[in-house]
C-alpha cells in the first residue's frame, strides 16, 4: 500500500466484488480479478479524495499485470495518471514488460506505484531477483522515467533478507519526491509514502507561516459561501470537500511566511541513516536478535558522527562568510563573553529541595 499526498494506492486486497472497505472522504476506484470458482486475486484500488478533480480511467488491455488507474488534477499542473499497480512472484514468463509498457505508455505524465515484486540493488535491496534484473535492464533506457524507492524494507521476511517490494516508478514528473516506509501496521508488508513537492501552498506545515487570524475571520466573511444541496451522501462529501477547500485557501490569503529561508535540514544521506537506525531498533526490540543490535549501534555512532561534522562544518561557513564590519564584532564579542549559568527558578529551587534525601538520624 502507497500513500501518495492526498490519495491511498492498495494492492493485494482480495475483495470480493461487493465488498468495499469504506473511509470517509474518499471515493473508492477498484478493479478485481476474480475467475469462476475461485477467490479475489491481484486486485488493485485507489482511495482518493472526494473533492479533488480526478476522473476513472479504464485499463489497457493487459494479462498478467493488475492495475487500477485514474486521472488526477491538481491546480495549474498538467493531468498526471496515477495507477495502482501489482504483479504476482514467479509468473512463467518472468516480469511482463508487455503490460508494463502498456502502462507506462497511456500518459504523457504518469506515476506507478504499488508492489512490483522488482527485487534489485539500485532501490536499496541486498540483492537482486530476475524480475528486478529484467525490469531495471528495460527501465534503465526509457528517458523521462526514474524510480523512487524507500531507504528501509517494505516487506519483512522471516527467512530471508527483507526487501523493497513497493516502489514507484514516475514519468515526466519533474517534481521532487520522498518516499518512507510507515511503522503503522503489525505486518509483514509496511505501508510507504510518496510526498511530492509541487510547490503548493505548504498547508501541512504550520510552523513556516504566521496567520494573522482577524484578517482569516475578515476574508471568511467577505466571502459567499458556495451553495450546497444536500440530497445524498454523496453531496454531503462532495460539500465537506467544498469547504476544506475553502477555508485552505482563505488561509493561504491570510499567512505569509515566517522565513524568507526557511530553516536547514539535515541532508539527505543523514536522515537516510536515522530511517534506518530506527528501522534496526525496531526489528532488534522485536525479535532480540543480536545482528540487528549491532547494526543499530554501528549506525548510531554513524549518525552522530555525520551530525557533528555537518554542523561543524556549517559553522564553520558562517564565520567565514562574517563581514570584517560590525558583524565580527559581534560575533567577537559573543565568543569572548563569559558564560554565566542561569540560576533555578523558585519553584526548581523548591523541587530541589523536596527531591534531596534526608539523611537518617
Amino acid at each position: 500500500m502507497v500513500w501518495v499526498n492526498t490519495e491511498w494506492v492498495v494492492q493485494e486486497t482480495v475483495l470480493q466484488p461487493g465488498n468495499t472497505a469504506f473511509i470517509a472522504n474518499y471515493r473508492c476506484y477498484r478493479n478485481d480479478r476474480v475467475r469462476f470458482g475461485q477467490s479475489a486475486t491481484g486486485v488493485t484500488a485507489i482511495y482518493i479524495k472526494n473533492h479533488f478533480d480526478h476522473n476513472s480511467i479504464p485499463t489497457p488491455d493487459i494479462d498478467l499485470i493488475g492495475a487500477t488507474i485514474i486521472e488526477i488534477k491538481i491546480g495549474s499542473i498538467p493531468p498526471i495518471k496515477m495507477i495502482s499497480a501489482y504483479i504476482k512472484p514467479n509468473l512463467r514468463g518472468g516480469f511482463s514488460l508487455e503490460d508494463f509498457k502498456k502502462l507506462l505508455n497511456s500518459g504523457p505524465n504518469v506515476i506507478i506505484a504499488g508492489d512490483l515484486n522488482a527485487i534489485h540493488i539500485n532501490w536499496n535491496n541486498y540483492n537482486c531477483n530476475s524480475y528486478g534484473c529484467k525490469f531495471f535492464n528495460y527501465i534503465s533506457k526509457v528517458e523521462g522515467v526514474r524510480v523512487i524507492a524507500p531507504h528501509s524494507p517494505t516487506h519483512l521476511n522471516h527467512s530471508s533478507s527483507d526487501t523493497v517490494l513497493d516502489i514507484c516508478v514516475q514519468k515526466r514528473i519533474l517534481f521532487n519526491s520522498e518516499s518512507h516506509v510507515l511503522n503503522k501496521l503489525n505486518s509483514d508488508h509496511l505501508p510507504v509514502t510518496l510526498a511530492i513537492d509541487t510547490g503548493s501552498f505548504a498547508i501541512n506545515s504550520p510552523e513556516l507561516f504566521s496567520t494573522n487570524w482577524e484578517n482569516f475571520r475578515h476574508i471568511l466573511n467577505s466571502k459567499p459561501l458556495p451553495p450546497f444541496q444536500i440530497k445524498s451522501n454523496d453531496n454531503i462529501e462532495s460539500a465537506v470537500g467544498t469547504l476544506g477547500k475553502f477555508f485552505k485557501e482563505t488561509l493561504k490569503e491570510a499567512s505569509k511566511q515566517k522565513f524568507s529561508k526557511p530553516p536547514d535540514r539535515l541532508p539527505d544521506f543523514i536522515r537516510n541513516k536515522i530511517r534506518l537506525r530506527n528501522y534496526f531498533r525496531r526489528i532488534w526490540q522485536q525479535t532480540g536478535d543480536p545482528h540487528f543490535h549491532s547494526e543499530f549501534q554501528k549506525i548510531e555512532s554513524e549518525i552522530t558522527e555525520d551530525t557533528s561534522k555537518f554542523y561543524s562544518k556549517r559553522y564553520e561557513e558562517f564565520l567565514q562568510d562574517l563581514s570584517p564590519s560590525n558583524q565580527l564584532w559581534r560575533k567577537t564579542s559573543q565568543l569572548q563573553r563569559s558564560f554565566t549559568p542561569i540560576p533555578p527558578s523558585p519553584e526548581g529551587r523548591r523541587r530541589q529541595h523536596r527531591n534531596r534525601p534526608h539523611r537518617k538520624s
